[in-house]
């Protein structure tokens, strides 16, 4: 069997950079070729600390303001965030905006989504589960849970042990170990820049976010009118489908209406690997989630 060679790309400069020039991508720039194991783990986990860290310098991760909120979000001051009752903290215009549209216009949609998970939800989670879904190899893996479901102790003893964590917000050991898969976005040119990070995370807890977060949470955001229309990114009743023919079906109105318009896509870069924790609970708990699971997600 013939062994796989991992390799790397880094421009022939001093240091790493984590937004490489854009000449990098359209010219023969020469590159600086890494296949040395260890060496390409050092380099890697030195772009991504870069690439992970780009919000530290945002109000809320740097200042004062990050203190109050705590890194888990659990400080006094996501409850003011969420009620309107933040005092003025000097913040620029655009700032101030978005807090205001964090702000909970409906106290009854906090703490409506429930942390019990009855056995028959929790075996039906896990048999309709693909066993080829790839999660964190150092623990139980899908397959086990799947099996699982055959014995109703050994289904309870697992759904407990799903609940508390999420109930009392604490981390179990096993599931602060993850995988980072590093994938190339270019195949065949593996620059530093262009390697796409892939999380894997316990099967288990991975079951607790889908659970609470990808469906009930989602759906009480849906049902208490908490997203925005033209949202349709793991929005229950919308389809990737539907929301290509909305805007194929716009633009040919505009051009038999003869109308003048423009289309503005705006795709931030990075903007999930820019999120920063301590603002996730006040989102997560604006659309329900209780805050526990909030600062859990944190």
């Amino acid at each position: 069997m013939r062994s796989q060679t991992y390799r790397i790309w880094l421009p022939k400069t001093e240091g790493v950079t984590d937004k490489p020039p854009d000449d990098w991508k359209t010219t023969n720039t020469e590159q600086l070729e890494i296949t040395e194991g260890d060496e390409i783990h050092k380099k890697i986990l030195e772009r991504n600390k870069i690439h992970l860290h780009q919000a530290k310098d945002t109000p809320f991760a740097s200042s004062k303001l990050g203190k109050l909120l705590k890194f888990d979000g659990s400080g006094p001051l996501t409850d003011d965030l969420l009620s309107g009752k933040a005092e003025d903290m000097g913040l620029e215009t655009v700032c101030k905006q978005y807090l205001e549209g964090l702000t909970v216009k409906k106290i009854k949609t906090l703490e409506k989504v429930d942390v019990e998970i009855s056995i028959e939800d929790y075996k039906r989670f896990w048999t309709k589960k693909r066993e080829s879904t790839a999660t964190s190899p150092f623990g139980l893996h899908i397959g086990h849970y799947k099996i699982a479901c055959g014995d109703e102790e050994i289904l309870e003893i697992h759904r407990r042990l799903l609940i508390l964590p999420f109930m009392y917000c604490f981390v179990p050991g096993r599931w602060t170990s993850t995988v980072q898969y590093m994938l190339e976005k270019d195949p065949g040119r593996p620059w530093i820049h262009r390697l796409r990070i892939i999380e894997l995370f316990d099967a288990q807890v991975n079951a607790g976010f889908q659970i609470y977060i990808g469906r009930r949470m989602m759906y009480n955001a849906v049902d208490e009118g908490l997203l925005h229309p033209s949202s349709y990114g793991s929005t229950p009743g919308k389809t990737c489908q539907e929301a290509s023919l909305h805007k194929v079906l716009m633009m040919d109105m505009m051009r038999l209406g003869k109308k003048v318009g423009g289309i503005f896509d705006c795709d931030a870069t990075g903007c999930f690997d820019r999120m920063i924790p301590a603002l996730i609970p006040a989102h997560t708990r604006r659309l329900g989630l209780p805050k526990s699971i909030g600062c859990f997600v944190a």
